[in-house]
């Protein structure tokens, strides 16, 4: 203990004796551990949990691919998905798919990209609709927006 209390002096009488290299160490230090904290915020956020979804470990994506490695599409009847949904293995499934549609009414038709999903798709993301509600027409109140 005696040789640590020592050692402690020792280094202060250092640091005050060459006061512009502690002044320098010590910055050098500071904007080093600042720099490092920024950049592992920036990789958690982007890389290591890039999904804003509730528990996004917890889900899987199930998608069908042939031996080409070409992406096909496998359909669940209302049934089947519901029989998914019951199974002790399964705590909970959403079904998602895509179309192109074609918008029409201006000069020229517009191609987008839609996306359909089942009712509980939000609420098991964890996220809130942007427009609309899960009741009523609201694909009709969106794609009336999409025009204007």
């Amino acid at each position: 203990m005696k040789t640590l209390l020592q050692d402690l002096r020792y280094t202060l009488h250092q640091l005050r004796a060459n006061l512009g290299f502690s002044i320098t160490a010590v910055l050098s230090l500071a904007l080093g551990i600042s720099a490092t904290t920024a950049v592992f915020s920036v990789i958690y956020a982007v890389i290591m949990n890039p999904y804003p979804y509730r528990a996004p470990d917890r889900m899987i994506h199930i998608r069908l691919v042939d031996k080409n490695g070409q992406e096909g599409g496998f359909g669940l009847t209302a049934s089947q998905w519901e029989d998914l949904r019951k199974s002790p293995m399964v705590e909970d499934s959403f079904l998602t798919s895509g179309a192109s549609l074609t918008l029409t009414g201006n000069d020229l038709p517009e191609e987008v990209s839609a996306g359909y999903m089942t009712s509980n798709g939000f609420q098991y993301l964890g996220v809130p609709m942007a427009l609309g509600s899960l009741t009523g027409k609201w694909g009709a109140r969106a794609i009336r927006s999409l025009w204007r």
